[in-house]
């Protein structure tokens, strides 16, 4: 070696000005050095020396560029800085190099540097938010080559994928367990669901990110941008995978069968964190719960075409489908009206079809026939509103022309004797509305008439469905029979008395008076008897009438009896009242 150090000027140019210390003869160039980002040359650049001259040798070498650099990006294929990488040899292990990443190719001029062998490129610090990338195995040939799995390349690149994290979802709410017989109003036995907290299947949810996810510049998702939809699975959960970092929320699309769907929006955030051995962990669980969809039947019953309402009315709930082993209209549940005329009922029903009926009436009205259909799949509040057809009795008291009798007493009693009504008549009918039972037998009666009647007949009579609850009733007094009482005197008054002026004349004489009287009187002996029984019959007849009508009749028959005794009839009167 003659001179050392050499190096290309600005242009690339190695000029020579003072070799008057080279003999005559013919010299080579030897690069020692590359320079950075070229292969080292191999190349001998000669060059001769005359003597006795002063000529200025210029010499131009040239380089190769290197060929192989090496990239670190992301899996977007954004270039990534900041992660710290390092060369090995295989055969000793050895570290030969380490470097970090800018965000241009990093140009491996080391590897100009190198001895041919292999060596391993390895990644020692991973970016925050990135998973360390796997390691790459190079051959590093005698003409500075670069062979991959065999191949030669030029560029090394070494990726990091994102660091990306699960949220897991747990779907839990109340499900049918049991079914239990209870015993309500100590007559009707009905049924007690029970329900227990499990884990739910078949639950929709959607995942949306909360913002831009943005990583290392790249927008993966939108805001409000849906990502995935997922159904939990048979252990209530749905599974998120793959996500980067970053604000997310999810909303229920479909609840499981029985349950309502949960609005809310449930915000979750998928942070790094790290476990004990240090390693990153990006897993969020979120659990959530449905309710399930209930129910509230609310009963308002009021009496048919009015305001008024019912109480005691007793409706039933019953099942149109098979519930577990529960079969098709069985009574769930019974509920009872109260002074307002509501009712609702307590169970506690799953999802189903059912129908209410009414299985007792309140006293005074007709059980009604109407059935009402509940179709059940979503919480609501059923409202019924029913009317009641009150049983009505229409009594009209009425005289032997069927003009209305005022002034007549009329009591109602029952089987047992009780008085349920009692009123005094008016010129129009009485209505008795939602007081008399159904089925029961009742006895109506007069209690006191009006002077001049008799009382009429007692009517039984019982209120049946086949009537609609209705029943019309008349009750027809009779008049007193008063003017044959007052005809019957006053005809042997007038025929007697006109009898005997006629024949008193004629029997004046002083023979024997008297005889002929007697004959006379013989003769009317019969009608002194049938007067007589006539009045026993009469008194017998007056027996019920009132003290008035006695005191009339007693009048009357002392009248009638002065005129008979004044014709030499004996009577004896009695007390008929």
């Amino acid at each position: 070696m003659i001179i050392s150090d050499l190096k290309t000027n600005e242009n690339g140019k190695i000029v020579i000005n003072n070799y008057t210390e080279f003999e005559t003869g013919t010299y080579y160039l030897v690069e020692k050095k590359a320079p950075y980002g070229y292969l080292l040359s191999q190349e001998k650049i000669p060059f001769t020396v005359k003597a006795s001259t002063s000529e200025t040798i210029v010499l131009t070498p040239t380089n190769e560029k290197i060929k192989t650099n090496i990239q670190k990006q992301d899996e977007f294929g954004n270039l990534l800085s900041n992660s710290q990488l390092g060369i090995k040899n295989n055969d000793t292990n050895e570290e030969v190099y380490t470097f970090i990443s800018k965000e241009t190719p990093e140009i491996l001029s080391v590897i100009s540097e190198l001895p041919a062998g292999k060596y391993t490129i390895y990644e020692k610090l991973v970016p925050e938010g990135y998973i360390k990338a796997d390691d790459i195995e190079i051959e590093l040939t005698d003409d500075k080559k670069v062979i991959i799995n065999g191949k030669e390349v030029t560029d090394i690149i070494m990726i990091d994928n994102l660091l990306r994290g699960t949220i897991k979802i747990t779907k839990e709410g109340e499900i049918l367990k049991d079914i239990q017989e209870i015993e309500k109003y100590q007559k009707y036995n009905i049924l007690n669901f029970k329900y227990v907290t499990s884990t739910l299947e078949k639950a929709t949810y959607e995942l949306y990110a909360k913002n831009d996810i943005v990583i290392n510049g790249t927008k993966i998702y939108n805001k409000d941008e849906k990502i995935i939809e997922k159904e939990t699975d048979s252990k209530g959960i749905a599974t998120f995978e793959n996500l980067p970092t970053g604000d997310y929320y999810v909303v229920e699309k479909i609840a499981p069968e029985g349950h309502e769907v949960d609005s809310e929006r449930h915000e979750i955030s998928l942070m790094i964190t790290y476990d004990e051995n240090n390693n990153p962990v990006m897993t969020s669980v979120e659990e959530l719960t449905d309710e399930r969809i209930k129910e509230k039947i609310e009963i308002t019953k009021l009496e048919k075409g009015t305001d008024k309402t019912v109480e005691n009315a007793i409706y039933g709930l019953y099942n149109k489908e098979k519930i577990g082993s529960i079969e098709p209209d069985t009574l769930l549940d019974v509920t009872i009206t109260g002074i307002q005329g509501k009712a609702s009922f307590d169970v506690d029903l799953p999802i189903g079809n059912y129908y209410i009926k009414e299985i007792k009436a309140p006293d005074g009205y007709m059980l009604s026939n109407e059935v009402y259909d509940l179709e059940f799949n979503e919480s609501k509040e059923f409202k019924i509103n029913v009317e009641e057809e009150a049983t009505k009795v229409i009594i009209k008291t009425l005289d032997k022309n069927g003009d209305y009798l005022k002034g007549v007493t009329l009591k109602i009693k029952d089987s047992l004797e009780n008085i349920v009504d009692t009123w005094e008549t008016e010129d129009s009918e009485h209505i008795i509305t939602g007081k008399l039972k159904v089925g029961e037998k009742y006895v109506l009666s007069e209690e006191n008439v009006p002077k001049g009647f008799i009382k009429a007949e007692d009517k039984e009579f019982i209120i049946s469905e086949n009537d609609d609850g209705k029943v019309e009733i008349e009750m027809i007094s009779k008049e007193e029979p008063k003017e044959e009482q007052k005809e019957e005197p006053k005809e042997e008054q007038k025929e007697e008395p006109k009898e005997e002026q006629k024949e008193e004349p004629k029997d004046e004489t002083k023979e024997e008076p008297k005889e002929e009287p007697k004959d006379e009187t013989k003769e009317e002996e019969p009608k002194e008897d049938e007067t007589k029984e006539e009045l026993k019959q009469e008194s017998s007849k007056n027996e019920v009438m009132s003290a008035q009508t006695g005191d009339a009749l007693f009048v009357t028959l002392i009248i009638f009896g002065l005129a008979i005794i004044g014709c030499g009839a004996t009577f004896v009167l009695k007390e008929l009242i």
